[in-house]
């Protein structure tokens, strides 16, 4: 009776981890220009104590250098490990003891740019999941496109433009305005 029992509790759990929706992860669609170290977010939707992740990011290494990865908003306790595996192919592990429950983004992988402008790449990515019980947790991916963009000028050197051409104008008109008393 007690081992019928056990195993009807077990089962139940089973069916239950197979019933339950998967977590999706997706790479966030994003931008920048040749030279730019830039994060990209990785995000998930439907966790619920997502206790630990094995990622692998497929990208053009004409495009992009993979530098690593680093927790993201909602994993922000998690511990990250990463590296680039070869050129084009990123692995990423993390682990949170606490479990990470809610929708957002988990990490941000960091790459440099070094495709010309008008190049891009889709991030695909493969994803393994347990959760803080270490059992497996159904994860459902969605690739991101990342596109190299001409560098724009920075908005500092625009601002302090701006302020010395507004300083020569006033000048120039004291200037006019004191030879017009004067004269």
């Amino acid at each position: 009776m007690k081992r019928s029992i056990i195993t009807t509790i077990l089962l139940l759990a089973l069916i239950g981890q197979a019933l339950a929706a998967p977590v999706s992860v997706s790479v966030v669609d994003s931008k920048g220009a040749k030279g730019d170290t830039v994060k990209v977010p990785i995000n998930v939707a439907g966790a619920t104590n997502l206790g630990a992740m094995g990622i692998v990011l497929n990208y053009d290494p004409s495009v992009l250098k993979g530098m690593g990865a680093d927790a993201g908003a909602l994993a922000s306790n998690a511990l990250v490990e990463s590296n680039e595996l070869n050129p084009g192919t990123m692995r990423i592990s993390f682990a949170d003891s606490k479990g990470i429950s809610g929708d957002g983004a988990i990490l941000d992988a960091s790459f440099e740019v070094v495709g010309d402008t008008g190049a891009s790449t889709q991030i695909s990515l493969e994803a393994t999941g347990y959760d803080i019980n270490l059992l497996d947790v159904q994860i459902k991916t969605s690739p991101g496109t990342f596109n190299v963009e001409e560098k724009g000028l920075p908005v500092l050197s625009i601002i302090i433009a701006a302020i010395i051409v507004l300083l020569i104008l006033v000048f120039v008109v004291r200037k006019i305005s004191k030879s017009k008393k004067e004269a």
